[in-house]
């Protein structure tokens, strides 16, 4: 399944941040939103970074309420891992495992449209795997004896 099957299901919304939001903000935008990412972009929309609940976790195991008054370059990830939107839902498993990330922004020839999570990926596979049983259900009611017939 290709990522951009997997996003015509979703809300097309990007939730953005700008570099300079407090941790505050972006916490309240995060809850508002009910996401555990925002994508940081710059003023022409690219993308610098994301913040994810880890990383505010994370700023606040270290710098306790005093986090919350840090932007979000202080504590982004800017290193950003995405997938091109033709690319199969397989690669952005993959690259989440070996990053250990929740959350992949999609790209569509260097434009983001999208952000895919793991929640995600776990519709996409619990819909494949509703279409697949539909289908047995399907079959073995049109051969119902077909398991009974020996394999030759």
């Amino acid at each position: 399944m290709r990522l951009c099957t997997v996003l015509e299901g979703k809300a097309t919304t990007l939730h953005t941040v700008g570099p300079d939001t407090t941790l505050a903000e972006a916490s309240k935008e995060m809850k508002q939103r009910h996401v555990g990412a925002l994508l940081v972009t710059g003023p022409g929309g690219e993308l610098r970074g994301i913040v994810s609940e880890r990383d505010i976790i994370g700023a606040m195991a270290e710098y306790g309420r005093l986090a919350f008054r840090y932007e979000v370059a202080d504590v982004m990830t800017r290193d950003v891992a995405t997938c091109e939107a033709d690319a199969d839902l397989e690669d952005a498993v993959d690259l989440m495992e070996t990053r250990h990330v929740r959350h992949v922004p999609v790209t569509d020839h260097g434009y983001l449209v999208g952000v895919i999570s793991v929640r995600d990926v776990m519709q996409a596979r619990m819909n494949d795997q509703a279409v697949e049983l539909a289908s047995l259900q399907t079959l073995a009611r049109y051969r119902p004896h077909a398991a009974n017939v020996p394999l030759h």
